[in-house]
């Protein structure tokens, strides 16, 4: 009996194992796609900002956009690096010819002054004559979410086990 207990607790912790491999993929999975989405969306806004009235229009905007404090970050740099406008003073990393995605560590100071720490991701890329543009999305929310859920998932599976043993152990 204790063996069967053994195999059949070892069957259904494989299964919930599995299942928490795949919610939790397809859960973190979603978030970030839809947070890559949203930020090339932003992106692909502004560089159509920058054709219709150039380098005045696109730093308006970004500085404009900046100012909101949403989940959204923003930096608008000379062709050399130099930030002209956005939320960072320097750029995380440089940009290749081709806009790219990126992700990255961040601090930046909030409302009421204290350092905030954060991952973000995003796209960052060089515009027409030079200046570069990135757009990235805060992750902030999207990880504490993954997190709440990834604990949901582990409690679920532990409770799983232990009924699974239980229920071996009785019969």
């Amino acid at each position: 009996t204790f063996r069967l207990a053994l195999v059949q607790a070892g069957v259904v912790l494989s299964f919930v194992v599995l299942m928490l491999v795949y919610v939790y993929f397809a859960t973190a999975g979603q978030l970030v796609r839809e947070s890559d989405d949203l930020a090339d969306q932003e992106y692909a806004t502004l560089e159509r900002a920058y054709a219709e009235g150039g380098m005045r229009r696109l730093n308006q905007e970004v500085v404009e956009r900046a100012a909101r404090q949403g989940p959204f970050l923003y930096i608008l740099a000379e062709n050399n690096g130099a930030v002209v406008t956005g939320d960072f003073q320097q750029l995380p990393v440089t940009p290749g010819e081709t806009p790219e995605r990126i992700s990255f560590s961040f601090e930046r100071i909030d409302e009421e002054g204290a350092p905030v720490r954060g991952r973000a991701s995003g796209r960052i890329g060089r515009l027409i004559n030079g200046p570069i543009l990135l757009v990235a999305r805060d992750l902030g929310d999207s990880e504490i979410l993954a997190a709440r859920i990834t604990r949901v998932l582990l409690t679920v599976a532990f409770v799983g086990v232990i009924l699974s043993v239980i229920s071996g152990l009785v019969a």
